[in-house]
């Protein structure tokens, strides 16, 4: 009875101890299979709140977008001009941060908003914006954008009126006409026209289509062709040009109009004194600029000015606005290290200038040229602008953005036969002017001007305008990065 008994108990206790060993074993697997769910959980919760911080910082984006809309809707030119250098926008200096709410309007995270702002006269603003949520603060995502409004520059011509481009012209980049556009040289960009027509060559009557070449357009056209675009407005330049005035006005930077005197008569003026004719600017490598006042005569009927003398002004510093402007004729030249510039003539006091009438004009008075990558120089004219007689021995090089409002780009005829010239930059103009040409007179014909012109686009320009350079009214987006 006894051994029965103790069997009886052996078997219990070795149940138990089965028992025990299982309910360890489950509850290790239990506690395992608990653990790996609760980590699995809060890793789903840690990656949503990664995309929830994404889209935090995305709404920023689209905050400072509608913030920065609302706050130069009603600016002038100029009044954007002071947004920006007294650092009235959110987000610079310092960080704006913003908290984000939910549908149900609940805080559940926040942004903050650094922004780069534009440099004087820039065109476009980087803004980048950081989001996180409140749960995971410390898992933060940030997006980068670049807010650009397009300019002028991103043409390597650009035409108020019809535009011919001859044979020998070869053009890398875009161009436009306001009118019709003829070219006969090559063009390795698009070629656009606002109007649908052209005048026949022998017929003049209207024909399709804007954009046109009396040449095979397989062999001109190498970039494609397209009319019937929207009209660029050149009236854009009249705030510009205000707003240019009034920012270096009491500067160095400012150039006054010239002062008239008369021979024999005032009431009769046959020959025309100036003191200043104009003025000449040298543009220096060692982040300087040289200005002379010009002296001379000119006589009734002559289309652009002339200087037989000329006194320094100073060497100045490097604009910190990366402007200068003058109301009378200025000659430039130079060579531009890792600067930024924009020299601007218009005759805004209305005053008597040299030359066939009152606008004031830009003349070319030798070489241009960068020697870093991040130079840019802009040259926008009332009038004109225009090559010098002497420059160019026998070749001439360009790097500039030049727009003309009133008038055009070229050269006059000054009877001499040069060699290359070479445009590394942009034209915009009311009319397209003469580098080169055959010219007769009754029965005498010559050659005279640049036998070879090359008129290259300076990519640059895409993303870095000059300074103050007209652009379209509102901004676009033409960057998106996450970064870390």
């Amino acid at each position: 009875m006894f051994l029965i008994e103790k069997k009886i108990n052996n078997e219990e206790g070795a149940i138990l101890t089965l028992v025990l060993v299982f309910s360890s074993v489950f509850m290790l697997i239990m506690a395992g299979l608990f653990g790996y769910i609760l980590i699995q959980f809060r890793n789903s919760e840690r990656l949503v709140a990664k995309e929830q911080s994404f889209h935090i910082a995305e709404s920023g984006i689209e905050y400072y977008k509608w913030y920065l809309a609302h706050e130069l809707e009603e600016l002038s030119e100029l009044e954007q001009a002071e947004f920006w250098a007294n650092q009235e926008s959110i987000g610079y200096p310092e960080p704006y941060i913003k908290n984000f709410y939910d549908q149900y309007g609940s805080v559940i995270g926040q942004f903050q908003i650094d922004i780069i702002p534009p440099l004087p006269g820039g065109n476009s603003v980087t803004i980048k914006s950081t989001g996180w949520t409140n749960e995971y603060s410390n898992m933060k995502r940030a997006v980068q954008v670049r807010r650009r409004k397009p300019s002028w520059g991103e043409y390597v011509i650009l035409i108020n009126h019809r535009a011919n481009l001859p044979e020998g012209m070869t053009i890398t980049g875009k161009a436009h006409s306001n009118e019709d556009l003829r070219v006969d040289g090559v063009i390795h960009n698009l070629a656009t026209a606002s109007e649908t027509t052209h005048p026949d060559p022998i017929t003049e009557e209207e024909i399709e289509p804007g954009v046109w070449t009396t040449k095979e357009p397989e062999n001109v056209f190498l970039g494609g062709r397209e009319d019937n675009v929207p009209i660029i407005d050149f009236n854009a330049l009249l705030g510009k040009m205000d707003t240019m005035k009034n920012l270096t006005f009491g500067t160095n930077y400012y150039l006054p109009p010239p002062q008239k005197n008369c021979w024999p008569f005032s009431w009769f003026c046959l020959i025309e004194f100036w003191d200043p004719s104009g003025y000449i600017v040298e543009l220096k490598n060692d982040s300087t600029v040289s200005i002379y006042k010009t002296e001379g005569l000119s006589f009734f009927g002559w289309l652009l000015p002339v200087f037989d003398d000329y006194d320094l002004l100073g060497n100045y510093a490097w604009p910190e606005n990366r402007l200068i402007f003058s109301e009378a004729t200025v000659w430039v030249k130079g060579n531009v290290g890792p600067n930024q510039i924009t020299i601007a003539t218009a005759n805004l006091s209305g005053t008597d200038l040299p030359g066939v009438n009152n606008l004031s004009d830009i003349v070319i008075q030798d070489d241009i040229i960068y020697s870093d990558n991040e130079a840019v120089v802009g040259l926008i004219a009332q009038d004109n602008i225009m090559i010098d007689k002497y420059a160019g021995d026998p070749d001439l090089e360009v790097n500039a953005a030049l727009v003309a409002k009133e008038g055009q780009v070229g050269r006059e005829d000054f009877g001499n036969n040069l060699g290359n010239l070479t445009i590394n930059g942009s034209i915009a103009a009311n009319y397209l002017g003469e580098f080169g040409d055959e010219y007769c007179f009754w029965i005498w014909c010559w050659v005279a001007g640049f036998d070879n012109i090359n008129l290259n686009y300076d990519n640059n320009l895409l993303y870095n305008p000059p300074p103050y350079f007209p652009t379209e009214e509102n901004y676009k987006t033409d960057m998106w990065e996450e970064i870390e």
